[in-house]
This record gives C-alpha cells, sequence and structure tokens, in this order.
C-alpha cells in the first residue's frame, strides 16, 4: 500500500489515526535530487504525518546515494535511514496484486535470511527502532466478540495449497479464536471432504507465466496447477452444498471457481 493512496484504507490515513511514526521508502531508480523533491510533496500533502525518516531503495552506485542523501538532508532535514542496492535479481517476485505469497515460495527461508543480512548491513536498525519507539502507546481496546457459544466443537474446512492460497492469516486466527477448528484441505491433492461443518475458501486469480519463471519450473506448472484446483474446487463445493454445509467464498480478480453452486 502506497502512503498517499486515496481514502480511509490508504497508509497515511491508518498513520494519523494511530499517531504512528512513518519512515518512506522511496524507489530512487534512476533519479538524484527529485527524490527530494518527493519527500517534500508527501510532507506537504499529508502536514500532520509523523514523518521521521526516509530509507532509499534500488540505489544504483555510491556516487547517487551521496547526491540524494544530501539533497533530503538539505531540502526537508530529515535523516536517511538506510539505502538498499538494486539487486541484480528480485528476490521476491511479484505478480497481481502484490508478491508472490511466502506460502508458495519454495525458498522462502532462505531469502528471508538474505534480506534480513541486508537489512543489518544497509540500514541503522537501531536508529529504526528509535524512531519506532518515538510513537506514543496506543490505548488498548476490549476484543468485540460477536459469536455465540455453541454445545459442539466446530471443524471449518479451508481450501488451502499452491492453487488457494491467498489468506489473510488475522482472519483465520479469528476464525480459530472463536473456537472452531481449522482443517485444510487441498484441491490438488484431496477427492473428498472430511467431516466439516462449513467451508472457508479464498481464490487467487491465475498469475501470467513470466512473474513466476524466476523460480519455478516448468513455467505452466503454477496456471495448470490452478486450473485444476479451480475445477476440482467447483465439485468440493458442490459437495459441501449437498450436505447442508455453510460455503464462504471471496477472491480477487478471479471468483468463478468460488462461485456458489445453483440448481
Amino acid at each position: 500500500m502506497k502512503l498517499q493512496s486515496r481514502g480511509s484504507h490508504s497508509t497515511a490515513h491508518l498513520a494519523r489515526l494511530t499517531d504512528t511514526s512513518v519512515v518512506l521508502v522511496v524507489d530512487v531508480s534512476k533519479s538524484t535530487r527529485t527524490v527530494a523533491a518527493q519527500v517534500l510533496g508527501c510532507r506537504e500533502l499529508e502536514p500532520d504525518l509523523q514523518l521521521r525518516g526516509v530509507i532509499l531503495n534500488r540505489v544504483g552506485t555510491s556516487r547517487q546515494e551521496k547526491v540524494i542523501r544530501e539533497a533530503i538532508a538539505i531540502e526537508t532535514g530529515l535523516p536517511v535511514l538506510g539505502a538498499i542496492p538494486r539487486l541484480e535479481r528480485e528476490l521476491l517476485p511479484s505478480r497481481y496484486l502484490g508478491l508472490v505469497t511466502a506460502f508458495e515460495h519454495p525458498r522462502m527461508t532462505e531469502v528471508l535470511g538474505k534480506l534480513a543480512t541486508l537489512a543489518e548491513e544497509r540500514i541503522d536498525l537501531s536508529q529504526l527502532l528509535e524512531v519506532a519507539r518515538s510513537a506514543p502507546t496506543l490505548a488498548r481496546l476490549a476484543p468485540h466478540r460477536s459469536h455465540t457459544s455453541v454445545s459442539k466443537p466446530v471443524n471449518i474446512g479451508v481450501l488451502r495449497d499452491r492453487a488457494f492460497s491467498f489468506y489473510y492469516p488475522e482472519n483465520l486466527e479469528a476464525i480459530a479464536g472463536s473456537g472452531a477448528e481449522l482443517i485444510e484441505i487441498s484441491p490438488l491433492r484431496d477427492s473428498t471432504l472430511p467431516a466439516i461443518d462449513a467451508l472457508y475458501a479464498i481464490c487467487t486469480r491465475s498469475e501470467p507465466r513470466n512473474g513466476l519463471q524466476a523460480w519455478r519450473e516448468p513455467p505452466r506448472e503454477a496456471g495448470d496447477e490452478r486450473r485444476i484446483g479451480h475445477q476440482r474446487s467447483h465439485r468440493t463445493r458442490g459437495r459441501a452444498g449437498r450436505g447442508g454445509r455453510e460455503s464462504h467464498a471471496s477472491g480477487s480478480g478471479d471468483p468463478g471457481p468460488c462461485a456458489p453452486q445453483r440448481g
């Protein structure tokens, strides 16, 4: 989410509501002093924002970094907390609606290790932590419990594999925290439904091949798996519906496989 995305859902709006300190990450590709203008613009557009520092991303040369650091210091007075170099190979492949999820990345542990080393070497982490600690403590809100108690455990099936993985962890945690037991089901692997009371499925849009070729072989595997998984999800949801089970499905750009069964 970019800082200036319009609406009450924007990062800037959330930061104002919580009085959170903000560190601006700027893509400096093929730029020098213009970066200072970008930082100034963000501060002028959101004067109530607690902008505390800048991190430069995709820096090409040491000279470029030096010029940008000086321009930001002179024009804005904000500290540059770090400078991440341009990588020859993207460690985190992107796709429709963002990055490839950790669930799907075959070398996530290795990549996280490399990113951690990069952050330690190129970001002033102690200064970054000072900025984080400068934010006031948020008032703790009492949890809102809208669910009712049940006489027996509730088993909720979750479609989850390489074809279905676009889940927000907090949603799954909230369901489990309400007393339900989550049972993962793979449309790619499982041909029958386990004993469940409801079905929860989040589908994703099929990604173009070029965004995945860097780390997945053969290139068509992702699309083929997603197609097969979605075809099987039709049958899975049909069985769930015929058994009188509640089904909830949503997605981002490809809701067809999760559409309610009719007839």
